[in-house]
């Protein structure tokens, strides 16, 4: 079989993104060995995955949590997967940090959507900057990262 490639993303809920990773998948498993990981939980669209196509939920919980990566970074390792191809904001973090913790020799990002709007409040401007600044450093293990849209 070919490649290993593990899809990113936070839910399989009806959604453009999801759609997205779910044709990408399936479109991979003929040739490929394909997995879908979700971060936050399953969705109805988990129905419409191949049947080649391993699917497994890392059950975020609700908020930040610092284990997300690791866990992610383990099923990287585990998996020996050589690509790991996240989608939208939501797992953009944990994507990239964890490609890095795992040694990925390729990682992917696809945005799908507009970035998260900032508050105007003088705490949530600190917190997009914040963000703006762990992000950038974030990005350095993707060696691709595709926007769908000016958006």
């Amino acid at each position: 079989m070919g490649l290993r490639i593990l899809h990113v993303i936070d839910t399989l809920e009806f959604g453009g993104a999801e759609k997205v990773a779910v044709s990408l998948a399936n479109g991979a498993a003929e040739q490929h060995e394909v997995a879908v990981c979700t971060l936050s939980g399953p969705g109805a669209l988990a129905a419409e995955l191949d049947s080649r196509v391993r699917s497994f939920s890392l059950q975020r919980p609700s908020g930040t949590s610092l284990r997300v990566p690791l866990q992610l970074a383990q099923q990287l390792r585990d998996g020996r997967y050589d690509i790991v191809h996240g989608h939208n904001w939501s797992v953009f973090l944990e994507t990239g940090i964890a490609a890095s913790l795992a040694g990925i020799a390729c990682a992917l990002h696809t945005i799908h959507g507009p970035y998260p709007p900032p508050g105007t409040r003088w705490p949530q401007a600190i917190r997009r900057e914040c963000r703006r600044w762990v992000e950038r450093r974030a990005s350095r293990p993707f060696h691709r990262i595709v926007c769908v849209s000016d958006a």
